[in-house]
């Protein structure tokens, strides 16, 4: 599993603008000067510090608690300009030194080579060769459009339709059996939950036999369907235990970060737009975040919606009970009135697939993958 980074500043009301950042790429824990400890380090991978008006007794504490760690790789981050912030790094033994203003990408690439890509998964030897450059792909896919949040630039479109023509190639030719035991062995909630709501809205987009615009608009929209997230520190999105009240609110709001995002990108389709704001609005007006009912919702959405819920239910968690497909395709029919049941019954053939270990290589798997029927189950 990937270790988490330590973000150590004199305040938390006065977080730097990089470490806000960095914590969207690497799952991260934020500490005071006053609260470090060695016990709350000595797991992590890196740790930066930050220690901007921090006390002569607060710099103190923190190069005791380093001195315990030695094996921790430590990184100060100041201000190049002050020779006194300089001169402190140098007796607290930090391992490097940033610019508290260096850019974000630039930080991000330095501790990849330091200590390992948080995007990336370790998948098996046993993980079929299609299946997976499609993950690696995708994986890279969505780190590239997380930097393009942070920057301000324009989302990688491009690479985005390649990686999903990449998950069809794996699909038709591994399965989609396959590509869900691949992708749930990567250390992200985050990156699996995205990597499986692809991989089954590109199989129902198949079966619903969906014109190539509207193929494109749903795996597309399903990739970007998250991307408010990256707005949401790891550190709360991978938590291995349960939410927080406050955590789960926070999280709650990540359509409505999309929408902020998405809103002032022209570059992307509004049909992918409203996959990625609109996914947990419910046909009876209960969703959110706007509360919309079924003739505000359209089918790509509420293909997406079948697809999201679906992949929610069946991910293995540590801190929840994973279903079988199953129980989670009952769940979703006692959902009616809420999500678009005739869809519903046409992605029970997809959702059995996995449970009856039916999707192999050859051309039985091939027709189902691209929309042939099979008896229920």
């Amino acid at each position: 599993m990937m270790k988490k980074i330590t973000l150590v500043v004199g305040s938390k009301d006065a977080c730097p603008d990089l470490f806000s950042k960095l914590s969207r790429f690497y799952a991260a824990q934020l500490l005071e000067l006053d609260d470090v400890s060695s016990e709350l380090i000595q797991n992590s991978s890196l740790v930066l510090v930050d220690f901007a008006d921090g006390s002569g007794k607060q710099l103190g504490h923190l190069k005791r608690v380093l001195e315990k760690v030695p094996s921790v790789l430590r990184i100060g981050c100041i201000s190049m300009t002050r020779r006194q912030e300089v001169v402190q790094a140098k007796a607290l033994g930090l391992s490097e030194l940033w610019d508290r203003e260096c850019d974000v990408e630039d930080a991000v690439t330095t501790i990849k080579t330091l200590i390992g890509d948080y995007a990336m998964p370790a998948l098996s030897d046993e993980t079929p060769d299609a299946t997976r450059d499609a993950v690696n792909g995708l994986c890279s896919t969505m780190d590239e459009m997380a930097m393009a949040v942070a920057k301000n630039r324009p989302l990688p479109m491009k690479a985005a339709a390649e990686s999903v023509q990449g998950v069809v190639t794996a699909l038709q030719t591994d399965g989609l059996d396959a590509w869900l035991a691949a992708v749930q062995s990567h250390h992200s909630h985050t990156f699996c939950h995205s990597m499986m709501v692809t991989g089954f809205a590109v199989a129902f987009a198949n079966a619903l036999e969906l014109d190539a615009q509207d193929r494109a608009f749903l795996s597309v929209g399903a990739l970007v369907h998250d991307l408010g997230k990256v707005r949401i520190p790891l550190s709360i999105l991978d938590k291995p235990g349960e939410l927080s009240r406050e955590e789960y609110a926070q999280i709650k709001l990540h359509p409505v970060f999309s929408k902020e995002i998405l809103d002032r990108r022209p570059e992307i389709a509004p049909q992918i737009r409203d996959i990625a704001v609109q996914h947990h609005e419910y046909l009876d007006g209960t969703g959110y975040p706007d509360g919309l009912d079924a003739g505000q919702i359209s089918r790509l959405v509420r293909v997406l919606t079948i697809c999201d819920i679906y992949s929610a239910l069946t991910e293995k968690r540590s801190y929840k009970e994973s279903y079988g497909p199953r129980q989670a395709y009952s769940i979703l029919l006692d959902m009616k009135g809420r999500i678009d049941q005739d869809l519903l019954r046409r992605f029970r053939p997809i959702a059995f697939q996995a449970d009856v270990g039916m999707l192999k290589k050859g051309v039985d798997s091939m027709r189902m993958i691209t929309g042939g029927r099979r008896a229920s189950a």
